[in-house]
């Protein structure tokens, strides 16, 4: 379904889970009961990183390449906005209340805090120096 997978991210129900590939530059969704693709969601960038809101609709993920940042209905299992970000993303994250996401620029070292409803950028954090980390349970 997809080339490349750079990341995964279950959804807060854990019902599905979903699938960034770099290199074909979609999202592959899964049932995770029965291990099945829901559907693949085409991008308008290279997603390095994926992460989920708490209310299981939104996706957002870091285009590496292109210096976005794509926000994802995983109703529609469509795009439906592309939110210019800082140097290289390389990680996201969504805040607990579903309403915002953090996107970690990676050359130009800085934050880029976003708002999901309003597909903008509110501002940029620099010099925030981060390290990407790997943990394994």
């Amino acid at each position: 379904e997809g080339d490349g997978p750079s990341a995964v991210a279950f959804t807060p129900d854990a019902a599905r889970f979903v699938v960034a590939n770099l290199a074909s530059r979609n999202l592959t969704v899964f049932d995770a009961a029965t291990q099945t693709v829901v559907g693949t969601i085409a991008l308008s960038g290279s997603p390095a990183h994926v992460a989920i809101s708490s209310d299981n609709v939104h996706a957002v993920t870091a285009n590496l390449f292109e210096d976005t940042a794509s926000i994802v209905d995983l109703n529609s299992l469509s795009e439906v906005a592309l939110v210019p970000v800082g140097d290289q993303p390389a990680f996201v994250r969504v805040t607990p209340g579903g309403g915002t996401a953090v996107v970690g620029n990676a050359v130009d070292q800085s934050l880029s805090v976003i708002d999901i409803e309003a597909a903008s950028e509110l501002h940029r954090i620099s010099g925030a120096g981060f390290a990407a980390t790997t943990s394994i349970a």
